[in-house]
């Protein structure tokens, strides 16, 4: 016996018969739908295959509304909620389609019934984990056994720019590249991979794959195999590192740049930890410590640092405390250091340490000025002053010197109010001197002059410069006349008993001095040396071989 549901949906006539099957009133009522939409009050949502119930039979009347005749098996759900497995014969045209339902099982319904909600439930479990594999911010691949790709996650999509699954699985190789980074061939290389994963159940490789509009995009792929079917089936999961790689860049990018500036500074310079671990130096460390290479100066930097510093101090507990005064305080520190060489030569040093973060890492950068360099600059500074106010012949003070250094120790003894004098010497006789035994014996006599000045001198605060010609002249601060008039005196008595020997030549040499004081009447340099000279005058138009002092009664 037929029994006929009719109901009006959709501007067409949908009619249900059940064939050969009793339908209670309750049945009657669940299988009535006035939409397509309303077909999940009659069928569960998902058929055996894995279809949408709803899409595919909506399909399938729409196409008999064509006039297409179908047949196709389908499971519905009856209203006492049990599942009825039934073959579906489908038939009509624009106004009016006819479904004739007949019931595939007849025997182990029970059983059957219960095997297809299991089904169905699997089903409906593996629809959500694939929606959860859709939308996973990760690049997702499905390969079968043979290696090749049969599915990928809408998230591929996105990032490789295809606008559907197949247009990705049909340009995959299309869009690798030839070679991978490692130079393999790009396909003979994933297979490797792929079959490492179903042999070892998991495989992690770095890969790099084109966009669709040809940008190169650098992957992580962890691989997993899996059993589908009974049959082996490999699922990728890729990350794009694109970023990562980014930031990797950069960071390599300022290290390398670092680096770089380290490396063409002048200056020695390295960069530690906190454990005085060497990290990196430039060439002038090697320059400066006489070693091979950046290597061998890292390897042997404690060797380079002797046990205890000029200051006593152990060399590890000084540069633990200075190490520590920066990685505390976030502050560059000063100190002078003694280093030396590999071969032992001392190197004097002033180290400046400043923090600095490289690699994400508080690290530290040493400076080292040599200052053996500024030693040498201030010794040359000081030869050249020398040389600048030193008389080329004798060694003596010039008279630039003596004029400079007159004028400030005058001026002191007047604030202080002490005693200046001055002595002037002349040599008698002299261009006699010079005519009989040569200007060569002349030039000695006034170097042996000189010495014998400074021995008489020696224990006084005097200074003694070469006045002009065979003329000379000592300074002497906080010296009273009667004192100037005695030194003066002994060094005539001195030069007079002395013998000038040049060579095999012995010269008669003889002295006349005069001497000056500062007083009342002569608080000028200028009018102290014109006394001075006025008594050397004295002396020499007089006798000769005397000392005459200054009188400003005469």
């Amino acid at each position: 016996m037929d029994r006929k549901i009719e109901e009006k949906s959709g501007g067409f006539d949908c009619e249900i018969i059940f064939e050969d099957r009793p339908v209670d009133s309750d049945q009657n009522r669940l299988f009535r739908f006035s939409q397509k939409k309303d077909l999940s009050a009659i069928m569960p949502e998902y058929q055996p295959d894995g279809q949408l119930s709803q899409e595919v039979f909506g399909a399938y009347i729409d196409k008999a509304r064509q006039g297409e005749g179908l047949v196709f098996d389908w499971v519905f759900t009856l209203s006492d909620g049990r599942l009825l497995q039934a073959n579906v014969r489908m038939t009509g045209n624009e106004k009016h389609v006819t479904c004739r339902i007949r019931e595939r099982f007849t025997g182990r319904q029970s059983d059957e019934g219960q095997d297809i909600e299991r089904l169905l439930s699997n089903k409906a479990y593996q629809e959500r984990q694939r929606l959860a594999i859709e939308n996973i911010p990760m690049i997702t691949t499905y390969w079968d056994g043979n290696m090749n790709l049969i599915d990928c996650n809408e998230f591929a999509l996105e990032v490789f720019g295809m606008s559907d699954k197949q247009e990705f699985i049909d340009r995959f190789y299309d869009l690798a590249p030839e070679r991978q980074s490692c130079g393999n061939l790009s396909t003979e290389l994933l297979k490797q991979y792929l079959k490492t994963a179903i042999e070892t159940g998991t495989a992690k490789f770095d890969w790099s794959h084109h966009k669709s509009d040809g940008e190169l995009i650098p992957i992580e792929v962890t691989a997993f195999s899996v059993k589908w079917q009974g049959a082996p089936m490999v699922i990728a999961f890729a990350r794009d590192m694109r970023d990562n790689y980014k930031y990797s860049e950069e960071q390599r990018v300022s290290r390398e740049r670092m680096l770089a500036m380290l490396d063409s500074s002048p200056m020695a310079c390295f960069i530690s930890d906190e454990g005085f671990n060497l990290l990196a130096c430039n060439q002038s460390v090697v320059d400066l410590f006489e070693v091979r290479d950046k290597q061998e100066y890292m390897e042997k930097f404690p060797a380079l640092n002797p046990k205890y510093q000029p200051d006593g101090r152990s060399s590890v507990e000084k540069a633990r405390e200075k190490y520590d005064a920066v990685f505390s305080t976030k502050q560059s520190v000063h100190y002078e250091w003694m280093f030396h060489t590999i071969n032992g030569k001392k190197i004097p040093g002033e180290v400046t340490l400043r923090p600095i973060e490289l690699d994400g890492r508080e690290l530290v950068i040493a400076y080292i000025h040599d200052l053996r360099q500024i030693m040498k600059a201030v010794k040359a500074a000081e030869q050249l002053q020398k040389l600048a106010y030193t008389d080329s012949l004798t060694g003596a003070h010039n008279r630039r010197y003596f004029m400079d250094t007159a004028k400030s120790e005058l001026k002191k003894a007047i604030e202080e109010d002490k005693m200046f004098s001055l002595i002037m010497i002349d040599i008698d006789d002299f261009k006699l001197v010079n005519d009989t035994f040569g200007h060569s014996v002349g030039d000695e006599i006034l170097k042996i002059l000189v010495s014998r000045i400074r021995h008489i001198m020696r224990k006084d605060s005097a200074v003694v410069a070469r006045y002009g010609g065979e003329e000379f002249i000592l300074m002497m601060n906080d010296t009273s006349p009667e004192s100037a008039k005695m030194i003066a005196e002994r060094i005539r008595q001195n030069i007079d008993s002395s013998k000038f020997k040049v060579g095999d030549v012995e010269v008669p040499v003889t002295v006349s001095i005069g001497v000056a004081s500062k007083s009342e009447d002569a608080k000028d340099l200028k009018q102290i040396i014109n006394n001075a000279d006025a008594a050397l005058y004295e002396a020499k138009t007089g006798q000769k071989n005397t000392v005459v002092q200054y009188s400003s009664s005469e």
